[in-house]
């Protein structure tokens, strides 16, 4: 697992964390968490017979884990809001992220992503292609936003959230591309110690930022959002 959860405990910290739908299905058990919320939507009368078309083939999608898991979770729990089951939320993680920001490219870059990974669900080849397109803009677009705080002086927890939601998102970008390539994960490995690197400069410019006008965060309180295992 590349991504772990950092618990930021001091106000200052307040809000900013991975979101939890996307650190649900970074994980290994991934397809776990799928299966469970598969079987409580299978439960509904008639859940088998609007699933039948929507996710046709489900058992033999390939890559169901990580952000595979995560564009099945979206059809599933569509489906199950229908029935009038409970959702865990998934389709509303960009909402929590980016709240109702007008023109922000790391958002739209991630939903086009997702939107396209939907589009292509069960097409490895397709997804692969859009992929490395799509990871190679979120990039640039993360590196923008990076620099707009620690060089250009926009700091501010709104924009430390957003980073580090792309940053873990990109990440999982590279995971797929690599199940997707048969690959060993190295390049997800160096982004995430890429990103862990990045964010240090970043906690440290929005810790001088807080001393000024707000109680200082807990340095100790702070840990780690991006691990190599």
């Amino acid at each position: 697992m590349f991504i772990t959860r950092c618990k930021f405990t001091s106000r200052s910290w307040q809000g900013i964390e991975i979101d939890s739908s996307l650190l649900s299905y970074s994980g290994l058990n991934s397809y776990d968490v799928l299966d469970s919320y598969r079987d409580q939507v299978f439960d509904v009368p008639g859940a088998i017979e609007k699933l039948g078309a929507a996710l046709a083939g489900f058992k033999a999608v390939p890559n169901a884990v990580g952000l595979g898991a995560l564009i099945i979770s979206f059809i599933l729990e569509a489906i199950g809001k229908s029935l009038g089951k409970q959702t865990m939320g998934t389709a509303e993680m960009l909402q929590r992220v980016f709240a109702e920001e007008k023109g922000n490219e790391v958002r739209d870059l991630m939903e086009e992503y997702l939107k396209r990974l939907r589009i292509n669900l069960g097409k490895p080849q397709l997804q692969l292609a859009e992929t490395r397109q799509i990871e190679r803009d979120l990039s640039a677009q993360l590196t923008r936003l990076k620099n707009s705080m620690l060089v250009d002086g926009h700091m501010d927890s709104r924009l430390l959230k957003q980073w580090v939601n792309g940053a873990a998102f990109h990440t999982q970008m590279l995971i797929h591309q690599a199940r997707l390539e048969g690959a060993d994960g190295s390049r997800a490995v160096r982004a995430a110690g890429v990103y862990q690197r990045q964010l240090n400069d970043i906690m440290d410019s929005y810790k001088k930022l807080a001393s000024r006008g707000q109680q200082s965060p807990d340095r100790k309180k702070a840990r780690h959002l991006f691990t190599g295992d």
